[in-house]
């Protein structure tokens, strides 16, 4: 396959070349590193039909009427080697082998949408059609990574705690750093990996993760705890500055205090009752979190809590340690409204019981 390309010079790491492709071409080159068992390395999500099969509805539609599809917006693509070929006046005839793989970082729904249109409704002059892609040349995939966070942290909503595990893998591995923007957000989804594996954690493999089927008895979703913390945790000064490792064995130990005053509602049965293991809880009390361990560390002194040492904090918050607060229906843990915002008036309600009872941090 020859694609005639421009070279884009925008000082990033590995060129990036714009150009045009046949959706034949693409078809036949494409491929999407999606998250799974047998690849632990990949970072997207597999394909939601729905949307993809959605667009090949309407190129259809479009079809039908008789006009022609536009679509402007760009496939983005990644190469993991260097793009090779005869330079031209306008830039580069790139050649890429029938073994050549381009990754789609961002386009996949479109491009699956073109194959069901071709396949089910038998609209086979849509493989002439031509689309617009910018290629970045990655012989790092760690770079194509940042890439896919870039885009889908900036300018889209897409989850990305398949790529934060994946750079966090990439840092054991290769020594490669993270993009600096992506610092918190991914020491937040190792601290959450630490709480849903520590074995005297109440959240141990209770935290549904990529790649997890739905059903089963999850108290939450990883990515919702990995959010929380990194709004909480790292944001608090007396706890910003933890490792990831003191952070996960400190929350372990914590949120196994909280277990300790109210088994039921991290029980398999029950915990459905209770609103602590939702965003109301686990929210408000990382915040309050920061507080307790600040607490205990300076002015208390002890640089190692245990388990008794949260409990016994914990408790002077009176109503708060108790489960009957956290009750779904009768509790008054529902009484803040939702949201961060909502969460953080719940948590300074909770710090300020613990300061009416000495507990200043």
């Amino acid at each position: 396959m020859i694609l005639k390309l421009i070279k884009i010079t925008q000082g990033t790491d590995g060129a990036i070349y714009s150009g045009k492709i046949t959706v034949a071409q693409l078809l036949a080159s494409y491929k999407i590193d999606v998250f799974s068992q047998s690849n632990q390395m990949g970072y997207q999500r597999e394909l939601d039909e729905k949307r993809a099969r959605k667009f090949a509805t309407f190129l259809k539609e479009e079809i039908s009427e008789g006009r022609k599809p536009a679509i402007p917006t760009s496939i983005l693509l990644s190469y993991r080697k260097k793009i090779t070929g005869t330079s031209t006046d306008y830039g580069i005839e790139a050649v890429f082998s029938d073994e050549d793989r381009l990754y789609i970082v961002d386009g996949q729904h479109r491009t699956n949408g073109f194959k069901f249109a071709i396949e089910q409704y038998g609209l086979n002059d849509l493989l002439k059609f031509e689309l617009p892609i910018v290629i970045f040349e990655n012989p790092v995939l760690v770079n194509e990574v940042k890439q896919f966070l870039l885009i889908n942290n900036n300018m889209k909503k897409v989850r990305t705690d398949l790529a934060r595990e994946l750079m966090i893998k990439l840092k054991r591995s290769g020594g490669m750093d993270y993009p600096a923007t992506e610092d918190d957000a991914i020491k937040a989804t190792h601290i959450t990996k630490l709480l849903n594996t520590s074995l005297n954690s109440p959240w141990l493999h209770k935290l549904s993760g990529p790649g997890d089927a739905k059903e089963g008895q999850y108290l939450n979703t990883q990515l919702s705890v990995a959010n929380s913390i990194k709004a909480t945790v790292l944001k608090d000064p007396a706890t910003r500055r933890m490792t990831a490792e003191t952070a996960g064995r400190e929350l372990t130990k914590y949120w196994a205090a909280w277990e300790k005053l109210m088994p039921e509602a991290f029980n398999d049965d029950t915990y459905k009752n209770y609103l602590i293991t939702k965003n109301n809880g686990f929210v408000t009390l990382h915040h309050v979190f920061s507080h307790i361990y600040s607490h205990l560390k300076h002015v208390k002194g002890i640089n190692e809590p245990t388990v008794e040492d949260y409990q016994k904090i914990i408790k002077k918050a009176g109503d708060v340690s108790e489960a009957d607060y956290w009750e779904r229906e009768d509790g008054d843990a529902g009484n803040f409204g939702g949201g961060y915002g909502g969460f953080k008036n719940f948590a300074d309600d909770v710090i300020e019981k613990l300061k009416d009872n000495g507990i200043e941090a």
